[in-house]
């Protein structure tokens, strides 16, 4: 009888395991691929990706599960995870066209137009030729903006009485309204990446005063002029990896009438200057996509204002959606400068409101005074200190080759009034400074236009 109980008992508990040794059995390679397979062919995503999240967990990592994760990943317009898998696909066999091809268009879907081409390197001209993509060096886009600048720092300082109830001195030298223009080009380097070459004009008209003795001894207004040249080449190491150098150079020109008060003879010495400055930025980056989220740093060293200045920056940019609907984006940079240090945080964000409408803002907080962007693009050189940056950019696509763009920066600035007043203790004349805080507006229209 103890024999016959145990022979039940075994049977008992076999039965019991049976379902779970029968699912390890069958939930190996050979079941998840027919099962990923079988949800290919039915267009099933969301199951597909969750048995194919399931087998990379449980260590099945092939060639095919990843190509039928990435084709899911794109028909749910989530192309940033998309490329993600067509890339681990290709390290399986990296010279197959199905995944290369569709790597190209995740790529391509997402911006990414030089990683798009780079795709393609280990593919036949022929593929290159049905993609529309090109591997020559050619002219890619025609970029052009163009805008006025605005300032209120003038504002009612044309009737105060500078040298106040002394009526010794005052004196003040204050940027006035100015226009901007920059036109480029961008060249297809290939599988390579692309070059980006540009020329900007910035002028600016400024306003000088001085008075004395309830006099306007002088009244001047004159131009500063601008002539820059913009360089940036991202290289394309592997989709999805670019290493940035990019460099600026400014030619800046002004004839100002530098005024020298001298107390001690109660008179001025007037002397007009030509003054020729030659400005430039160096910079080099790095960025790195990582699925939904792209990285990148950079160095940049630069001489602005007479002075050097190193800056070691960051950012993540998250993109929640897989594509470029919607994105956010922090970057955060040091300054250094003759020993002083600055952080600089600047926000960003995008949104595709309609399928005509693209919304782009960004924010800059901290002290902005020489302070260059990330590519170099942008130079904060003026004379005066900079503090926050404003800016809201609406994008209109036109036509599947041009796209109209228009952009309003605010940007907060502070200078000074210099009055030389009469010490009532020592009746000696000194020099007093006032601060004045003061904003300025740009509204910037662009065009791009791809070839």
């Amino acid at each position: 009888m103890r024999i016959k109980g145990n022979i039940l008992l075994v049977l008992a508990l076999f039965f019991i395991l049976l379902p779970t040794l029968k699912a390890q059995e069958v939930r190996g390679y050979p079941w998840f691929d027919a099962a990923t397979l079988r949800c290919y062919y039915s267009q099933q995503w969301d199951s597909l990706i969750n048995y194919g999240n399931t087998a990379l967990r449980e260590g099945h990592d092939y060639y095919f599960l990843n190509a039928r994760m990435g084709v899911a990943w794109f028909e749910k317009g989530n192309y940033k995870k998309a490329a993600t898998y067509f890339k681990r696909a290709l390290k399986y066999n990296g010279q197959d066209p199905f995944a290369s091809e569709y790597l190209f268009w995740s790529l391509k879907m997402t911006g990414q137009v030089n990683d798009a081409n780079a795709a393609l390197r280990h593919q036949s001209d022929s593929l290159m030729r049905k993609l529309g993509a090109k591997s020559l060096i050619r002219l890619a886009y025609v970029y052009a903006e163009m805008g006025t600048i605005l300032t209120n720092a003038n504002n009612g300082l044309d009737s105060r009485d500078l040298d106040g109830t002394q009526n010794v001195y005052g004196e003040y030298d204050l940027p006035d309204n100015g226009y901007y223009f920059q036109a480029g080009g961008g060249f297809s380097l290939g599988r390579l990446g692309q070059v980006y070459l540009g020329y900007q004009n910035l002028t600016q008209e400024r306003y000088h005063r001085v008075r004395f003795d309830d006099i306007d001894t002088l009244r001047h207004s004159y131009n500063v002029e601008q002539n820059s040249f913009y360089a940036s080449v991202p290289l394309v190491i592997t989709p999805g990896l670019r290493v940035v150098p990019s460099g600026h150079l400014v030619l800046q020109k002004y004839s100002p009438i530098a005024v020298s008060y001298v107390p001690s003879a109660d008179s001025f010495v007037f002397r007009r200057n030509k003054v020729e400055r030659k400005e430039w930025a160096l910079g080099l980056g790095v960025q790195a996509d990582l699925g939904t989220f792209t990285t990148s740093a950079h160095l940049n060293w630069t001489e602005l204002g007479l002075n050097h200045q190193l800056i070691v920056g960051g950012a993540i940019t998250w993109y929640p959606q897989g594509n470029l609907n919607s994105w956010l984006r922090m970057h955060v940079a040091n300054l250094s400068e003759e020993n002083d240090n600055r952080i600089i945080y600047e926000p960003s964000f995008g949104l595709k409101a309609t399928s005509w409408l693209w919304l782009e803002g960004s924010c800059s907080f901290g002290d902005l005074t020489h302070y260059s962007s990330e590519e170099l693009y942008v130079l904060f050189n003026k004379f005066e200190t900079a503090g926050n940056r404003y800016s809201l950019a609406l994008h209109f696509p036109v036509m599947p080759s041009a796209l109209l763009s228009l952009r309003a920066s605010m940007m907060d600035y502070n200078s000074t009034l210099l009055e030389y007043k009469v010490n009532n203790a020592s009746q000696l004349i000194e020099p007093s400074f006032e601060k004045l805080d003061f904003l300025q507006y740009s509204i910037i229209g662009a065009i791009r236009w791809n070839f």
